[in-house]
């Protein structure tokens, strides 16, 4: 559901990418580890083609990013950092508008917003205008814009922060059981605790690259995954090879 080859990129002088390979097959959960500025965000805008590589490929679903763009925006969906969100729009135009660009009717788009208001406990902020909402309700709108609409592949970047410990687990939840239905999924976040709740192997970026993968079997919780980062941080890298020469 997402492949990537050998993926590099530049800022400038500033190298961000260099060589990256990964897969994400259907119904996995990956989290998406590293410290500040080893790329995680860089890769993320990328995959949601925010941003196009200087060399390497990109497929999601199937589909290559950069040659149809168009199929590409719609396999995925992205929840960033910063909210993206129309601020003079109230919560349930702004979910209701991206329902429409994902092609949902009018009923399917009330019916979808609903469920997802309800899984959010939206339901408070229905008609209030996004810009005069926190930051943790503003993510929180853009989740319910991410999930108003199936999609093969999503994508989340720091999604987990900001949010009281109950919200933070019903989207921990949620994440999980769409990708129990199907969907690949790719999550930055230094929250491990919930990571490690519902993550199927998490990858460390280092030296502009996957450097490790740690599998389900290696972590039982948010501390055992924390263990393996701080080690696997401070050691040298072990680079591992693109997916095509795994063994």
């Amino acid at each position: 559901m997402i492949r990537v080859d050998a993926l590099a990129k530049r800022f400038g002088k500033r190298e961000v990418l260099a060589g990256l390979s990964l897969e994400i097959t259907r119904g996995e959960v990956v989290g998406l580890l590293g410290p500040n500025g080893t790329g995680k965000s860089t890769l993320l805008n990328i995959l949601a083609g925010l941003l196009r590589p200087d060399a390497g490929t990109v497929s999601v679903a199937g589909v290559d990013r950069f040659v149809d763009p168009e199929a590409g925006r719609r396999a995925v969906a992205y929840t960033p950092q910063v909210p993206e969100t129309f601020r003079y729009l109230t919560v349930r135009e702004h979910v209701a508008f991206v329902a429409a660009m994902r092609g949902l009717t009018d009923a399917d788009t009330r019916r979808a917003y609903d469920e997802v208001a309800a899984e959010l406990s939206l339901e408070a902020f229905d008609g209030q205008l996004i810009g005069e909402l926190s930051h943790g309700s503003q993510l929180r709108v853009a989740v319910a814009a991410a999930w108003v609409a199936p999609t093969p592949v999503a994508l989340y970047d720091e999604s987990l922060a900001g949010l009281d410990p109950v919200i933070a687990d019903t989207l921990a939840r949620g994440v999980r059981r769409r990708a129990d239905a199907g969907q690949a999924v790719l999550i930055a976040s230094h929250d491990l605790d919930a990571l490690a709740r519902i993550a199927d192997r998490a990858i460390l970026l280092k030296e502009h690259r996957v450097a490790h993968t740690f599998a389900r079997a290696e972590f039982v919780d948010g501390a055992g995954l924390a263990r393996l980062y701080r080690k696997a941080v401070s050691r040298a890298p072990q680079i591992e090879p693109p997916p095509n020469e795994v063994s």
